[in-house]
């Protein structure tokens, strides 16, 4: 992010949210991992839009509920496509 000219900022709460100052940005990503609750994700999204971010794009970037697991490859086994 910072080496294309933008900034990160590590929010946990709804406090560490409204500090962060967005006045100038038109654009901002949010991202989250899998153990951060769908609830607070939902507040932070409420938060950002009484700041006027109005527009939510989602972006996937892993498919969740896959029930494909590949196993490695052993050395010298054939690949199957």
């Amino acid at each position: 992010v910072r080496h294309a000219g933008g900034r990160a900022h590590l929010i946990g709460t709804r406090t560490d949210l409204m500090a962060v100052p967005v006045e100038q940005v038109r654009v901002l990503g949010v991202t989250s991992g899998a153990s951060t609750p769908e609830s607070f994700f939902a507040e932070i999204l409420t938060d950002l839009a009484s700041r006027g971010f109005t527009t939510v794009e989602h972006l996937h970037a892993v498919q969740e509920h896959t029930r494909t697991f590949r196993l490695p490859q052993m050395p010298g086994e054939a690949s199957e496509q």
